[in-house]
């Protein structure tokens, strides 16, 4: 058995989750707008991680790395490590880590179950875990904020809108045109790839993550799970997997 604790850290476009796992039960729980080495410094001393692993779709700050390399038995997030699920994705290598990370969280979750995660963050990301833990790929969309500044930027006349609660379905102004076009928009297409996931595969799971799940969570008419610290999840049982 996997003995000490691992710091898992999931750097995002607008956010960084910091996560602490003793076995499977989360010590600390920290979201921060960026990483810094002093926060880093602190929770190194504080709780003393024997591992740790970072996943980022952004540039990782070198003197973040190289105090995790000197504090503690810090493991590069690439392909070539060994993973709990069965990886059937044609170019490996271009593969966003995230994604990954987030079908081994999954997998850990629900465990002998087909399930679909579905990452509502900058992009929309679709992953498919197969009942057999096989990873088979899925898709990627262009996320909430991303449609908003989309239809401001190609236009000359639209203007840049924010999220808004809006339940309406007909838009009657521009503003709430463009909100049901994006958010409904959004929502239609979450329960169109659902459909067709579970047409071809039977019952499914289905996971939300990433900044904007919250927002849409509650209107999709299906069950769902929410699972904020996924990418985290998924970082520490690829940790313990290779340890």
């Amino acid at each position: 058995m996997i003995k000490g604790r691992n710091l898992c850290i999931d750097i995002g476009n607008t956010s960084t989750k910091v996560l602490v796992f003793e076995k499977d039960e989360v010590i600390l729980r920290k979201n921060v707008k960026s990483l810094d080495l002093k926060l880093i410094e602190l929770f190194i001393r504080k709780y003393q991680p024997e591992r740790s692993m970072i996943c980022s779709v952004t540039k990782t700050p070198a003197s973040v790395r190289k105090y995790l390399q000197k504090k503690t038995a810090y493991l590069d997030l690439t392909v070539n490590l060994r993973f709990p699920v069965k990886v059937n994705y044609a170019t490996p290598e271009s593969l966003g880590l995230d994604r990954l990370a987030g079908i081994v969280g999954a997998s850990k979750l629900f465990k002998g179950k087909s399930v679909l995660v579905i990452d509502l963050g900058t992009c929309i990301k679709y992953d498919f875990l197969s009942k057999s833990n096989s990873y088979e790929g899925g898709s990627i969309s262009p996320g909430l904020h991303m449609r908003l500044s989309a239809l401001h930027h190609y236009t000359d006349k639209l203007p840049l809108m924010k999220p808004e609660n809006y339940k309406g379905f007909i838009g009657q102004s521009t503003k709430t045109s463009i909100l049901t076009g994006v958010q409904i928009g959004i929502l239609a297409e979450m329960e169109g790839f659902i459909a067709r996931y579970k047409k071809s595969f039977g019952s499914l799971k289905i996971i939300l993550s990433g900044g904007d799940a919250a927002r849409f969570e509650g209107q999709l008419k299906i069950p769902i799970f929410a699972a904020p610290d996924l990418v985290c999840i998924g970082l520490n049982e690829i940790i313990n997997f290779n340890a």
